[in-house]
């Protein structure tokens, strides 16, 4: 169990212990706080926190919670699935289909993006200063009887080595020949006229 000074003062925790005081004197608010967080504080170290935010604690809000916006996901009878929802990236990100498919959660080796509806917005609040949102709309298949470049090195490492042995029956003749393999060919486009 944290002691009144390994645990940190979280924004759950602050909120709580807010609330209660509106109800409770300090002392029975800290035996609420340590029973419903597992924590140990003092009364002391409750009191100086109380003192020091009741007036100016404002929760940090994720801006997507802030919005109100509804994640949605849609199977659909072909197996594809439509999923719906809020994302937060840098305006440097490229839009790729594979940070798409990573954003929304689908792992892009086992998925493959069919559409995509992006749409952009900014969003302020005091704590991130003005976010770029994204309302994404993506439809997925699962990938099936595609080889994924991974699973085809792993075929290969399982191949057998195959040896060819050397052909001793066929003699060299003494008449001069030129031998050129065809790995070697350095001629010029020119050189086909």
């Amino acid at each position: 169990m944290a002691n009144q000074f390994t645990s940190e003062w979280n924004d759950e925790i602050i909120q709580r212990m807010l609330e209660l005081a509106k109800i409770h004197k300090l002392p029975k608010v800290t035996k609420m706080i340590n029973k419903e967080f597992g924590i140990n504080k003092t009364y002391s170290s409750v009191r100086t926190k109380y003192l020091r935010v009741k007036d100016s604690f404002q929760p940090s809000v994720d801006p997507i919670k802030e919005t109100g916006y509804k994640e949605t996901i849609k199977y659909h009878e072909d197996g594809t699935v439509t999923k719906n929802t809020l994302i937060k990236i840098a305006n440097s990100v490229d839009m790729t289909p594979t940070f798409l498919l990573q954003a929304h959660g689908f792992k892009p080796s086992e998925w493959k993006m069919i559409d995509c509806d992006n749409s952009v917005w900014n969003q302020h609040n005091k704590e991130d200063g003005t976010v770029t949102l994204y309302s994404s709309k993506i439809r997925v298949k699962p990938k099936e009887n595609e080889i994924d470049i991974l699973d085809l090195e792993n075929i290969i490492k399982k191949l057998p080595t195959i040896h060819i042995p050397k052909n001793k029956s066929i003699k060299p003749s003494n008449l001069p020949y030129l031998n050129i393999p065809l790995y070697d060919m350095h001629w010029g486009i020119a050189d086909y006229e």
